[in-house]
């Protein structure tokens, strides 16, 4: 989880900077950080390793994997009009995972 925790705070240091350097232009710089998304990739995955895909959503506050279209419709509002004074923003779409999911053990 390190790796990812560091990767994501990466992504979202470069998306306030460039909402910085592009907003008085009305360039809107936003991520979108999906969590685990039930996509054809991550069913087949999830297939191989049961034991793994049922950890993982277990571990996720809404207990089920997130679907594409939900993923695509926070991708659509931060395009649209209705997002137009959201500058710099990371939208993440995890069922809670990040607030609340895993539980590390030793």
């Amino acid at each position: 989880m390190c790796a990812y925790a560091a990767s994501k705070c990466g992504v979202h240091g470069l998306t306030r900077v460039a909402a910085i350097e592009n907003s008085a232009r009305n360039i809107r710089a936003n991520t979108l950080a999906p969590g685990w998304t039930e996509t054809p990739m991550v069913v087949a995955n999830s297939a191989q390793n049961p034991g793994f895909a049922q950890h993982a959503t277990s571990a996720i506050p809404a207990k089920r994997g997130g679907q594409p279209g939900e993923v695509a419709a926070a991708a659509v509002w931060l395009c649209s009009s209705a997002a137009s004074y959201v500058f710099g923003q990371m939208i993440v779409v995890d069922g809670g995972m990040t607030v609340g999911g895993f539980e590390f053990k030793d």
